[in-house]
């Protein structure tokens, strides 16, 4: 069945629209075959076992259940989008580097459009407090890292 969701998907995608700005766009994103299914392999992950994983470490684990079992296209796609504007900033912060404004922008538009399909929006004053928390306690993990000897530099 997972297979059928995914060829709908792949049907609708040359008609989907990421909704994003301009100046939000994405470029060319490399290794976008293996980072778009992130957030739905991360939602599986965390509902069996029990930790939030990838964007539900700001979604939290409530979120995870629904989007593990999404089977609209246009939910899977938007998950897609979520996925690919998630990768960039937290792969950044998990190396405690500059993350530019306009990528935590896009996943904050991004995670308020998913939130707001799935019929759970949230204000963008939670949504930015959640996403900055989320990079903070990333960056707090890299430093500790180093502290231990154990991080890549």
């Amino acid at each position: 069945m997972d297979h059928f969701r995914e060829f709908l998907a792949s049907v609708v995608r040359p008609f989907h629209d990421d909704g994003l700005p301009d100046h939000l766009a994405f470029g060319d994103i490399e290794g976008w075959g293996a980072i778009r299914g992130m957030m739905l392999r991360a939602a599986r992950l965390t509902v069996r076992t029990g930790i939030d994983m990838g964007v539900f470490g700001i979604l939290g684990m409530d979120y995870a259940p629904r989007a593990a079992r999404a089977c609209w296209p246009v939910e899977r796609l938007i998950m897609e989008d979520v996925s690919c504007a998630f990768e960039p900033v937290f792969s950044r912060a998990d190396s405690d580097q500059f993350i530019p404004p306009m990528q935590i922008e896009r996943l904050q538009l991004l995670l308020h459009r998913h939130l707001s399909y799935i019929g759970s929006p949230w204000s963008e004053a939670r949504l930015a407090t959640a996403i900055d928390s989320s990079i903070a306690e990333t960056r707090a993990d890299y430093q500790q890292r180093v502290a231990d000897g154990v991080a890549d530099y």
